[in-house]
């Protein structure tokens, strides 16, 4: 079966998908393992580089090490469907997880006001143009 538009069949998407996710959640897993590793054994480090910075600098070093050791993973072929359908997910589960009740409570007029202009900006931009 062909895909609509893409000019590839379905069990090609289906295995690039399953290989890039192969790759990319073992290197999730690890980035937090390692994030957690670091703020247990050197809390101080969160007083500079917050737990997102972190991750992000480890993410870093994981690509450089990808790049260097010439991996089978293309970034050209990395989709949408693969960030949205498996990246994206554990992502917001991870947020969601850690969320500080207080914070988001104590925010949570701003928070409306900015989803809900936001939305309205959006649809009034895409509807215009």
């Amino acid at each position: 079966r062909i895909c609509p538009g893409a000019g590839v069949s379905m069990g090609d998407q289906q295995l690039e998908l399953s290989k890039t996710i192969t790759v990319f959640l073992p290197l999730l897993i690890l980035t937090q393992v390692f994030s957690a590793f670091l703020e247990h054994r050197y809390p101080w480090i969160l007083n500079y580089v917050p737990e997102v910075g972190l991750v992000i600098l480890i993410g870093i070093l994981a690509g450089g090490i990808l790049t260097l050791s010439k991996a089978a993973v293309n970034v050209e072929d990395f989709s949408p469907t693969v960030f949205f359908l498996g990246l994206l997910p554990p992502i917001i589960f991870h947020s969601g997880f850690h969320l500080k009740r207080h914070l988001f409570f104590s925010n949570l007029s701003s928070i409306l006001t900015f989803a809900c202009l936001g939305t309205l900006l959006s649809a009034t931009i895409i509807s215009l143009g």
